[in-house]
């Protein structure tokens, strides 16, 4: 079968791009058999590869830590450079091949790539720049200073910058941040032979990508091919009779969270992405997703507290201090106002002391409550499923749950708290502030992530810190206010 001619391949593909760039591997296998992965190995394979790169720091004239990093894969590397302190990161890279450091950089968390990218020459920075591909490389250049940002970008192939550019001139956060502008495109109505012919030419297909992309002569999407469909299907048959239409496209402006949603709806490999005018520009494939799914996911653990997914687990003392200290200080606000509430009841305190050891519970069960809640109603928040339309339905559940588990749960602390203290009205007084706060606590829950969202603000950062508030003063003042009318 001949090959594709120039004007074949033009008809074929307009603007498909070069084959893709790819990472070097750095883990050897034997080609007669499969390596079988488990956790255990993965664990083993771990914790040896710390014991050498600490033997390694111990001692640098010993070879034990190359000849394991060229057992490892890049992102076992990364995670061992990671649970290092930043002052032995620089000493361990070092002895890692330089056709390793693109990988390892590229599989890094931000924070930690950023901590070792001032002591790399700028050829091996360039090196890491040309062989990542396009998402990964625009990352990287937009971690380093200007200058060197700028002189790496002057040494590149003119095509590879154009690539990168292409990246770059997306905003963060975006679907065309994460492309690759590697889609391979057919036009309709050529056969599914040329196609065929066309691949085999091409020597390579884009890296985890499950079909050809079907354009018109202006380059606008239309759909994909599968590659299965493509091998089952009369080579006789054109394109167009087997394009898929339901293949979505998505727009570059999107966001990488939407993006991420629409695959894990869709149960997507890949998917086509288009500018404004609907033309192709490039594609997203599943591992860049995944990336996205589990940065988002530490990003929200993280915020509960706080903190952000760019603080360095071992980095230096100041910085990780200065970046908490303010959420501490909020916190410590908070904590003034409910203390001032206890502070009205002073009189009632020094005469009921028992008031003192229950008031603990008051909050604490109020403050479970909520955060139950919270949490709910900010996974909600973040994969859609809570609405303008479904927002009271939910806070009427959230309010019946919490009044329910309120009533359930004051009954058994009354009973516990007649039987210690020996006072009917103490156990009463408490039963209610309970069902009071509970309830309140599930509105709070429910109300404060909506709000914060409507302002803007993140409810996974200030939510907690809120709601503890919210939870502490109706509790303290509902237990201690009933207390003083009650029992004084």
């Amino acid at each position: 079968m001949s090959e594709p001619t120039s004007e074949n391949r033009d008809e074929l593909s307009q603007g498909a791009t070069n084959p893709p760039l790819t990472s070097p591997v750095i883990a050897t296998a034997d080609a007669t058999q499969a390596a079988v992965v488990t956790p255990q190995a993965e664990q083993a394979a771990a914790t040896q590869l710390m014991e050498q790169a600490k033997e390694h720091l111990a001692n640098p004239a010993s070879e034990a830590l190359q000849g394991q990093l060229q057992q490892s894969h890049p992102a076992q590397i990364a995670e061992m450079l990671t649970g290092l302190p930043s002052e032995d990161r620089q000493k361990v890279v070092e002895a890692l091949p330089s056709e390793a450091i693109p990988s390892v950089l590229a599989e890094m968390q931000t924070a930690v790539r950023n901590s070792l990218l001032a002591n790399l020459d700028v050829g091996v920075l360039t090196e890491t720049v040309c062989v990542l591909p396009e998402p990964y490389a625009a990352k990287l250049l937009e971690s380093l200073p200007n200058n060197v940002a700028d002189e790496i970008r002057e040494t590149l192939d003119p095509k590879a910058r154009e690539r990168i550019d292409a990246t770059l001139e997306w905003p963060k956060g975006t679907a065309g941040r994460l492309m690759h502008v590697d889609a391979v495109s057919v036009r309709a109505h050529v056969t599914i032979a040329a196609a065929q012919r066309y691949l085999r030419f091409r020597k390579t297909a884009p890296h985890n990508s499950d079909g050809l992309m079907v354009v018109d002569r202006a380059n606008r999407y239309l759909g994909k091919v599968t590659y299965a469909a493509l091998l089952t299907n009369p080579p006789e048959a054109t394109i167009e009779s087997i394009l898929d239409p339901r293949a979505v496209a998505v727009q570059a402006s999107l966001s990488e969270e939407e993006t991420a949603r629409l695959f894990e709806q869709r149960d997507l490999f890949s998917v086509a992405v288009v500018n404004a005018d609907g033309a192709l520009i490039g594609r997203i494939a599943v591992d860049d997703v995944v990336d996205v799914i589990r940065r988002l996911a530490d990003q929200r653990m993280l915020n509960l507290s706080g903190m952000t997914r760019e603080d360095d687990t071992f980095g230096p003392v100041l910085p990780s201090a200065r970046k908490r200290a303010i959420w501490l200080g909020i916190n410590l606000m908070t904590a003034f106002l409910a203390s001032s509430v206890i502070g009205l009841f002073e009189h009632t305190l020094d005469k009921i002391v028992a008031l003192a050891v229950l008031m603990p519970i008051v909050s604490s069960m109020g403050g479970i409550t909520g955060s139950q809640t919270l949490a709910l109603v900010i996974r909600g928040l973040s994969i859609g499923s809570i609405t303008s339309l479904n927002a009271r339905r939910l806070a009427r559940k959230e309010l019946a749950v919490g009044g329910l588990n309120g009533v359930l749960w004051a009954l058994m602390v009354a009973l516990v708290t007649m039987l210690w203290f020996g006072d009917f009205r103490l156990g009463l007084i408490i039963a209610a502030a309970l069902v009071l706060n509970m309830t309140v606590a599930a509105l709070a829950g429910w109300g404060l992530p909506l709000l914060l969202t409507k302002l803007g603000q993140d409810p996974a950062i200030a939510g907690s810190v809120l709601l503890t508030t919210v939870t502490d003063v109706v509790g303290f003042f509902a237990f201690l206010g009933l207390a003083t009318v009650v029992l004084l």
